[in-house]
C-alpha cells in the first residue's frame, strides 16, 4: 500500500463516524467563523472528509472556500453534503501533496535514503513547490500530525535521521501557510498535541487548567514529535522567511478532543497575521 493508498484508506475508515469529532469540531469552526475575520476566502489545508469543521456554515459564511487534501474522494464525499449554493463557492483541490517530496517519501519506505540524497530533500521539504490560492484565512486543519506520520512510514521511527526529516516538513508547513495567507491576511496551525494515552485524565481534566496542563506536559517532553507549541511558536518568531512575513503571533488557549470514550486529544491552535 502506498502512502497515498494509507492516508486514503484512514478518511475512509471515519468517514461516516463523523460524531466523533464533534467536540473538536466546534471550537475549530469558532475559530474559522469568529466575527471579526474578513469574509472574503478560506482556504483549509488536510479538509479530508471534512469532519474537523462545519463545512456548510463556513461556505454561507465566505464569498470562496478552497479545500486541499491529498485524498480527492474524501473531498469529494464532503462537498457532495452541501446544498448547491453552498457547493457553488467550493473549489477542491485534491490530489495536492503539500510536502512537495511525497514520491522521495514513497521510495523511502521501500530503500532508506543515502546521506546525500536526503540532505537535498530536505532542503526541499522546508521550502513545498507548491502554489495554493491566497486566501484571507488559511487552516491546517491537524495536518501537522499527518504529516509527521508520512516520516515515520517513510524511514521507520528507530531511524535516527526521523527529527530532522519531521522538523523540515513542519518548517516547510509553517512557510506555506504563511505564503497562502493574503497579505494583513491570518493563517491558523491546528494540531492534536498529545493523546490520553499518555495523559492519564486528560478527558476530566477541566478546560480552564487545560493550558497549564499543556505546559506542564512540555516541559515533561510528553507530546507528539514536531507537535509542540511553544517550539513552533519560537521557529516562527526566529526563522527569517517568517520572520519577515509574519507581523503577530497568538497561541490560543488549548482544548479537549474528546474522540471516544477511551481517547481524547488535547489540541492546539496558533494563529499568524501576515504583513499586510
Amino acid at each position: 500500500m502506498t502512502l497515498s493508498d494509507e492516508q486514503a484508506h484512514r478518511n475512509a475508515a471515519v468517514r461516516e463516524r463523523r460524531a466523533l469529532y464533534a467536540s473538536h469540531r466546534a471550537k475549530l469552526s469558532a475559530l474559522i467563523l469568529r466575527d471579526e475575520l474578513p469574509r472574503g476566502s478560506v482556504c483549509l489545508l488536510g479538509a479530508g472528509n471534512a469532519n474537523d469543521v462545519e463545512l456548510s456554515a463556513i461556505a454561507r459564511a465566505y464569498d470562496r472556500v478552497h479545500l486541499v487534501d491529498l485524498d480527492a474522494a474524501a473531498l469529494g464525499f464532503a462537498a457532495e453534503k452541501l446544498a448547491p449554493d453552498e457547493r457553488n463557492k467550493v473549489t477542491l483541490h485534491g490530489g495536492t501533496d503539500v510536502t512537495s517530496i511525497l514520491p522521495e517519501l514513497e521510495r523511502w519506505t521501500h530503500a532508506p535514503p543515502a546521506a546525500g540524497e536526503l540532505a537535498k530533500i530536505l532542503a526541499r521539504a522546508t521550502e513545498p513547490a507548491i502554489e495554493l490560492p491566497q486566501s484571507d484565512l488559511v487552516v491546517s486543519c491537524t495536518l501537522l500530525s499527518q504529516l509527521v506520520e508520512l516520516a515515520k512510514l517513510a524511514l521507520g521511527e528507530a531511524d535516527p535521521r526521523l527529527l530532522e526529516l519531521v522538523l523540515a516538513l513542519r518548517l516547510g508547513h509553517l512557510r506555506l501557510l504563511a505564503r497562502t495567507a493574503r497579505p494583513g491576511g491570518r493563517s491558523i496551525l491546528v494540531t492534536d498535541v498529545v493523546a490520553s494515552d499518555t495523559v492519564p485524565g486528560l478527558d476530566r481534566t477541566p478546560e480552564p487548567e487545560l493550558g497549564e496542563l499543556l505546559v506542564r506536559l512540555v516541559r515533561e517532553r510528553n507530546f507528539f514529535t514536531g507537535a509542540n507549541p511553544f517550539a513552533i511558536a519560537e521557529v516562527c518568531k526566529t526563522d527569517s522567511d517568517l520572520k519577515s512575513a509574519l507581523a503577530t503571533l497568538r497561541l490560543h488557549r488549548p482544548w479537549r478532543w474528546q474522540f471516544a470514550a477511551e481517547r481524547s486529544y488535547l489540541v492546539s491552535a496558533i494563529e499568524l497575521r501576515r504583513n499586510p
